[in-house]
C-alpha cells in the first residue's frame, strides 16, 4: 500500500523567521529601559566626579534621584538622538543588500547572522557601559 504523504524533511515551520523577528522585537523593549538607566547612571557619575565627587557611594554607586538634573538629562537626551541616528543608519544602507542576500541564501540564515549582530550590539554596550560602572571593592 503506497503512501501519498511525501518525506518528511525536517521540522517545517513557516513562521518561525516571524516569531523569532517578534521575540527580538520584544527583548530590544524590555532591554530598552535598563539600557538608559546604564547610560544615565554613567553620564551621571561623571557629571559628579567633575563637580561634587563626595555625593559618590565609596562603592562609586550614586543615587538615582540625583542623577534628574537638568544638564545630566539634557546629555543623556543628547547621547541617545545620535545613537538612535547611528543605529539607522546601517538599517537605512543594509536593508537592500541584506534583502538580495536572503534571497539567495535563505532568510533564516540571514535572520541568524542578524541575531549575532544584535547580540553582539547587546554585549558591546554592556561592555562601553560596565567599565564606567563602579566596581565592587574598589575605591
Amino acid at each position: 500500500m503506497a503512501s501519498n504523504q511525501s518525506p518528511s524533511r525536517g521540522l517545517n515551520f513557516p513562521y518561525l523567521p516571524a516569531l523569532l523577528l517578534l521575540l527580538s522585537e520584544f527583548s530590544e523593549l524590555v532591554l530598552t529601559s535598563p539600557r538608559i538607566r546604564l547610560l544615565e547612571a554613567s553620564i551621571c557619575r561623571s557629571h559628579f566626579l567633575a563637580h561634587n565627587p563626595s555625593v559618590l557611594n565609596p562603592d562609586g554607586s550614586i543615587d538615582e534621584s540625583l542623577c534628574k538634573l537638568d544638564a545630566i538629562q539634557a546629555r543623556l537626551a543628547h547621547i541617545r538622538g545620535w545613537q538612535v541616528f547611528f543605529e539607522a543608519i546601517p538599517v537605512m544602507l543594509l536593508a537592500v543588500p541584506w534583502g538580495a542576500l536572503a534571497d539567495r541564501v535563505g532568510r533564516k540564515r540571514v535572520l541568524a547572522i542578524n541575531f549575532v549582530g544584535c547580540l553582539m550590539h547587546v554585549f558591546w554596550f554592556l561592555l562601553v557601559c560596565g567599565f564606567s560602572s563602579p566596581r565592587r571593592g574598589k575605591r
